[in-house]
């Protein structure tokens, strides 16, 4: 970010004390030469947020100059581009400055320089709408006035009402104004025809900027909807591709606006039966104008056509015999104006077909994107300004706009990495001239053989045709790389590439380093040589059985085109698996809306009351929480009042003041929080008061969002969630998802054994245990029935088996005991119950003289229900003792018993349609490490079975820690947790840090604020140690990171704590780089006999290790507040920090 437009603005408007200068004109007049001049995202949002508010707004008043209207736009439109909120004055003061700003714009003598400022301007006040004297201001731009000068109003009962009311209203008032609303009302027209004219293409980019996000919003996409179809502004803009070939990108996100099936009106969806019905009626109405006035052009068509979209090339023919002035009665029968537009019959056909064609719903505008790269492609992509894509803006249309929206960014962020990756494995081969031998190296890619491409007949649509095995030799890779090959797996993307000799005078960048083309394909599976399923994730040698991309192959006439390229090119980590996330867009874009509850929708699309979701809004409900101190009960949840019964009364400490840190098993009901005199709650003694807030929150229908730094006990909080909900609500599941397996791992085995049966479907060997586990239990409850059987002196194996042990309850168990029930309607004695309940020498009754009837009572039916419990244990289990594969086990454990079933993002993305067809639903869902999921992972639990309903989702991360996208280049970084927080949700944020030293908690605090110390064992603290090195980082390719010293210096911590006796298992090497990996791998690999795990910050994916090493690479730019949050997060007992003095400051 340059400083120059900074220090200009500083020494036109600052004196030397730092006062501001008088707002002269000439001032006025430099200052918008300076914003004309600098690049659009040059200045410090800071310094130019205190010019607007404090110098421009100042002096603002109607007598201010033209220059001074267009620098308060300048300031406006570049504090917007930062996101950060604007300056605004009063309603007034607005109105009056954009009823100037317009006024400007459309003067004949206006520069297309200054009406970009005002556009841009306008774009930057759309953006924040959702501020009061913002929506106030702008809300003639978006209302039905809009429609004022267009040729055909869509006319129904209720717009009719609406236009009529707003004429009246518009009739009333003074003059001035009048105009004032008019011109306001008018201005997306007049931007629209602007793009039939020829202006500037930076004029043209910033308009279709301004009609992209108006399309984007509901509230203002209602009315200016018909404004942008009435004015044909896509078709006007796609006559300048040719001129502008940069444009296509332009033209592509204004169309998916412009063309997104929703209804403005009612914001619901469009099925594909209605856009083909719209259709079918344009159809209708030319076909019979056609008739009537085209006799002569296109009579024979008629008679031979059944309808005109059913051969639209021909149509498109027939219409090309008519002139233009028919065209225009064609669009005017379809209601389409050509008022003020300069359209030529290419454009005007090109309408009439559109509307022919009806449109495509949501699932139709997924498929037509590939989620698979080519050459081809990825030049396309790499060339697409940023800003022309349909960004994750402010607000959403409908789920089904989200997630395309999301789909688009995800492809786009994915094959931009890709097409740097390429670009930089391809250099490291070369074809030999002599012999055309690839020679050369590359952990990311690896010669290959011949291969054939086979082709089967699809039994479905959706099945593809297209695959091939490859076999790679491995023997002359490094180890590291081997490790990576091996870990491909079903789903993952590689690519094959064809290269020769380079063309260094290419403009194609991958021609110019040889490649001659590129495709690419799914895994399907990992075969060894014999042709079986590879087991040995260290093999050097085994095939890859690979999907190959069908659109690519289907539209070629040879397969044989695609079976000589020469080398196979794996993806980085964090990139193979993307496909996953586009295919699970593809399988719920056509989702209602309300399959989310209307509280989370609203948040989630952007509109409304942030805190829709919040707990105070539902009903209050009757729950068990556990054993918490009555001081924490009165300081967390003042809301629900405490009532202090017999039970709950304070005691008196040494006769003096009264104690209230004595524990209570809490329960909540409708008239405040008591104490319960049954049964054992789990233990909350030491949660905080906003870890409290938060399980209470979580157990009320809604939306609980909780956020905390490192060790602030976020895992433990939600072990505690997931224990509380099962216990309140033992009908219901919950289902459980996290960005990375140990996260999970963690939260499940801190659940307690009175929990509910949990399953974690990511962790197949603690599946395969507790499958095992069971069927011991299985094993050791008929044992338990034998000797219940021979206590009461009942012959037979009644043990044997399951069906077995179920006849002897039915027939002998039950039996006994409603008679013992019906024995005591007579008498109800202590002396009855000890001499005939039936049980006693299984299971003795503890009965004295002095014991009262009730309690005895009492015990019975604890004893009987311990009885009966084996049974239902052994009925639970049965299924286990006849199914025999893990498979079967898991799925009868989740579909007939877990009550919690915990599952990372990627493997739900994968097993997704697998749940549906157990047909179970969760009514609650509990996100983990929520800040490191993007807005698809985050959605994907609560979307993915279209039958379930949702109660209560909970959302636990760190909101400043590291977003879902580790090297933050890409436009889906943003979290739903972090937008949901954006917006104002309530959030409760833990402030106690556990088990750390002063050291750790004092750079926690840098960023967190105040924050206090929880539990902790002084001996065992998390502790943070440094090592300072003087290390200069190189940059070998742009943005690839290594240093030498670092990594020495890393390396030989790490023999220090191997010489001391610390087991290389439990020690990490932690950088954020790959480029630093793969050098530290090296460094390990020359230094050191047993080598410790080497992982960035993605690979880690928050798994702790006791003692990391770290090294930071960079040795003057600042690390990041969320990459340093995930370094803090990787170990349990200490972490040595490897970086510069420079880092070391910064840190803290």
């Amino acid at each position: 970010m340059s400083s120059l437009l900074d220090e200009t603005v500083r020494s036109l408007t600052r004196t030397k004390k730092g006062g501001w200068v008088k707002c002269s004109s000439k001032v006025i007049d430099k200052l918008l030469d300076a914003f004309l001049e600098a690049s659009h995202n040059e200045a410090s949002t800071t310094e130019i947020s205190s010019l607007l508010k404090e110098f421009l707004w100042k002096d603002y008043s109607e007598g201010i100059t033209d220059n001074h209207i267009l620098v308060i736009a300048s300031a406006l439109s570049l504090i917007a581009s930062s996101n950060h909120a604007l300056s605004i004055p009063s309603s007034e003061d607005l109105t009056s400055f954009l009823t100037r700003l317009l006024q400007i714009y459309e003067r004949s003598h206006t520069s297309p320089p200054h009406k970009t400022v005002i556009v841009r301007a306008l774009t930057a006040l759309v953006s924040q709408v959702q501020d009061p004297v913002i929506r106030k201001s702008t809300a003639p731009m978006f209302s039905i006035l809009s429609w004022t000068d267009i040729e055909f109003r869509p006319h129904h009962d209720d717009l009719d009402s609406q236009f009529s009311k707003a004429m009246d209203k518009l009739s009333s008032l003074s003059g001035r104004e009048k105009v004032s609303r008019l011109k306001m009302a008018s201005i997306t027209r007049l931007l629209c025809l602007e793009l039939n004219k020829d202006v500037p293409l930076t004029l043209k980019v910033e308009i279709v900027n301004y009609l992209c996000l108006v399309l984007s919003l509901l509230p203002t996409r209602r009315f200016l909807k018909t404004v942008v179809d009435q004015t044909n502004a896509c078709f006007s803009l796609s006559r300048d591709i040719d001129k502008y070939p940069k444009l296509h990108y332009y033209w592509d996100a204004l169309n998916y606006f412009t063309s997104f099936p929703v209804d403005e009106f009612t914001g619901q969806m469009k099925s594909r039966d209605q856009l083909k019905e719209a259709a079918s009626t344009a159809g209708t109405l030319l076909q019979s104008t056609l008739y009537q006035k085209f006799q002569d052009q296109a009579g024979k068509f008629l008679l031979e056509t059944s309808s005109l979209s059913s051969d639209l090339d021909r149509t498109r023919k027939e219409l090309s015999k008519i002139d233009t002035a028919g065209l225009v009665t064609l669009l005017s029968t379809l209601h389409i104006s050509t008022k003020d537009q300069n359209l030529d019959s290419t454009t005007m056909i090109d309408i009439i077909i559109s509307k022919l064609n009806g449109g495509m719903d949501a699932s139709e505008i997924c498929s037509t994107v590939s989620a698979l790269p080519t050459d081809a492609l990825l030049i396309q992509i790499s060339e697409c300004p940023s800003d022309a894509l349909p960004s994750l803006g402010p607000q959403f249309l409908s789920l089904s706009d989200l997630l395309l929206r999301s789909y688009q960014q995800i492809r786009a962020d994915a094959f931009t990495e890709i097409y740097e990756h390429v670009l930089r494995t391809l250099p490291r081969f070369r074809i030999r001239k002599k012999d055309s031998k690839i020679t050369g190296s590359s952990r990311h890619a690896v010669q290959i053989g011949n291969y054939t491409i086979t082709t089967t007949k699809s039994l479905t649509s959706s099945e593809n045709p297209y695959s091939t095995k490859i076999k790679l030799d491995l023997h002359s890779c490094p180890q590291a790389s081997i490790s990576e090959w091996n870990d491909l797996t079903e789903g993952d993307v590689v690519l094959l590439a064809k290269i020769g000799q380079n063309s260094p005078k290419s403009t194609n960048p991958f021609v110019k380093e040889g490649l001659l083309s590129l495709s690419s394909g799914t895994i399907i599976s990992s075969l060894s040589n014999s042709g079986h399923i590879k087991k040995d994730s260290k093999s050097k040698s085994f095939s890859l059985h690979i999907s190959m991309d069908p659109t690519q192959l289907s539209h070629s006439d040879k397969l044989s085109a695609y079976e000589d390229y020469n080398l196979l090119i794996k993806l980085p980590p964090r990139l193979k698996g993307y496909k996953r996330s586009l295919d699970a867009i593809s399988s719920i874009i056509e989702v209602n809306d309300d399959v989310l509850p209307e509280w989370l929708l609203e948040s989630v699309l952007g509109y409304g009351d942030a805190n829709c979701g919040d707990w105070s809004n539902f009903e209050k409900k009757n729950l068990m929480l556990g054993k918490v101190q009555r001081k924490l009960l009165e300081e967390a949840l003042p809301e629900f009042g405490f009532n202090k019964t017999k039970e709950t009364k304070k005691r008196r400490v040494d006769g003096g003041e009264e104690s209230t840190d004595n524990l209570i098993d809490a329960v909540i009901t409708d008239s405040g929080i008591s104490e319960r005199t049954i049964g054992e709650g789990d233990d909350l003694s030491n949660l905080t008061s906003a870890q409290l807030r938060a399980l209470v929150r979580s157990l009320h229908d809604g939306l609980t969002c909780a956020s905390g730094p490192p060790c602030s006990g976020k895992k433990t909080i939600a072990s505690k969630i997931i224990a509380a909900c099962t216990s309140n609500y033992p009908t219901e599941r919950i289902l459980v998802v996290s960005k990375n397996l140990s996260t999970l791992t963690d939260v499940l085995k801190g659940l307690t054994d009175s929990t509910s049966n949990s399953v974690n479907l990511s962790d197949q060997l603690s599946i395969t245990a507790s499958n095992e586990a069971d069927i011991e239990s299985l094993q050791q409850t008929l044992k338990l029935v034998d000797n219940l059987a021979i206590s009461l002196g009942d012959i037979g194996a009644w043990g044997n088996d399951p069906n077995t042990a179920t006849t002897y309850f039915r027939h002998h168990i039950e039996p006994r005991w409603i008679s013992f029930l019906h024995s005591l309607k007579t008498n109800r004695t202590i002396e009855h119950i000890a001499s005939t309940y039936p049980f006693q020498k299984f299971s003795p009754l503890q009965v004295t003289s002095t014991t009262p009837f009730t309690t005895v009572l009492e015990s019975t039916m604890t004893n009987y229900i311990s009885i009966k419990s084996l049974f239902d244990t052994i009925t639970n289990l049965a299924p286990l003792s006849f199914l025999t594969s893990t498979k079967a086990r898991t799925t009868y454990r989740i579909s007939t018993q877990a009550r919690v079933v915990g599952i990372t993002i990627d493997d739900l993305l994968m097993q997704a349609s697998s749940l549906n067809a157990m047909n179970i639903s969760f009514s609650g869902v509990l996100i983990l490490d929520a800040g490191r999921m993007n807005m698809l992972e985050s959605l994907f639990p609560l979307m993915y079975n279209s039958k379930q309903r949702i109660k209560r989702v909970a959302m636990i991360g760190d909101e400043r820690g590291l977003g879902p996208d580790v090297f933050n280049q890409g436009s889906v970084s943003e979290s739903l947790f972090q937008r949901l927080i954006g917006r104002g949700v309530n959030v409760e944020r833990f402030n106690t840090v556990f088990g750390v030293d002063d050291s750790f908690r004092n750079v926690l605090q840098k960023r967190y604020g105040a924050l206090e110390s929880g539990v902790s064992v002084a001996d065992k603290n998390l502790s943070l140690k440094w090592s300072i090195i003087k290390g200069i980082e190189t940059e070998p390719h742009p943005g690839f990171f290594q240093n030498v010293e670092e990594a020495e210096a890393a390396v030989e911590a790490v023999a220090g704590s191997l010489e001391s006796g610390i087991a290389a298992t439990d020690i990490a090497i932690v950088t954020p780089f790959e480029s630093q990996k793969v050098l530290l791998q090296e460094v390990a690999d020359s230094k050191l006999n047993v080598l410790p795990p080497i992982e960035t910050i993605e690979s880690l994916k928050a798994r702790k290790v006791k003692h990391a090493v770290i090294s930071t690479v960079r040795s003057k730019a600042a690390i990041s507040d969320g990459e340093l949050t995930a370094l803090l997060s990787s170990a349990t007992e200490s972490i040595t920090m490897v970086c510069s003095e420079y880092i070391k400051a910064n840190i803290g």
